[in-house]
């Protein structure tokens, strides 16, 4: 059974589409890996079968034009296959440029053996850090879809604090470590640490790998 098919029959458990669209999700999920690039025109020589590359292309552009993927679902469908109750979140932001405009991608993410995988996210029309409101809002979007309980710990770098967000991450009891050379939280202790130090006590480890 190649990777194609198991993903089909893995979509099939969680998104309630008609078969035809539920392929060309595979195949475009098994493109990416592949092209490593979200150009349609370089995905669409990488789909399987015989029809002409002109009509994956607009396969794929029916696709796109058609489906609305809600994020939530591709949320549960990530999360579906971490082999933990609870988890470990990561919070990050990253600025882009669209054109002339700035752009920040802050983001959500769900840490599994070492790689994070983002499951919510805004988009915020500036440069720049976020600010306490957008923590919370995309915070409260994984909270509405998994409940706080799915909240194992928090991960963020020195520029998500602020004593209003903490005060709010403490409302919902979190365990929250934050990882700079400066400043390590955790359950609610706050303590000048290094780096490795604060991944220690995070993850429980005796040592590091370099």
């Amino acid at each position: 059974m190649d990777h194609t098919t198991i993903l089909v029959d893995l979509l099939k458990l969680h998104f309630g589409w008609h078969l035809a669209r539920i392929k060309c999700l595979a195949y475009i999920i098994v493109a990416l890996f592949k092209i490593k690039t979200v150009n349609l025109t370089e995905i669409a020589p990488a789909f399987p079968g015989t029809a002409e590359i002109e009509s994956h292309y607009k396969r794929l552009q029916r696709f796109f034009k058609q489906v609305d993927i809600k994020p939530s679902l591709m949320a549960t469908f990530v999360v579906a296959f971490l082999p933990y109750e609870t988890s470990t979140l990561s919070i990050d932001r990253t600025n882009w440029m669209l054109g002339c405009f700035h752009s920040t991608f802050l983001g959500l993410s769900v840490v599994q053996e070492g790689i994070a995988f983002p499951i919510v996210w805004l988009f915020l029309p500036k440069k720049g850090n976020s600010n306490t409101k957008e923590r919370i809002e995309l915070l409260e979007k994984f909270i509405q879809i998994f409940g706080v309980e799915k909240i194992d710990r928090l991960l963020g770098d020195r520029e998500f604090i602020g004593e209003t967000w903490f005060a709010y991450l403490s409302t919902h009891q979190s365990n929250f470590a934050y990882a700079s050379n400066v400043l390590c939280i955790y359950h609610g202790r706050m303590a000048v640490a290094h780096q490795r130090q604060i991944f220690l006590e995070v993850f429980h480890l005796e040592h590091i790998v370099h």
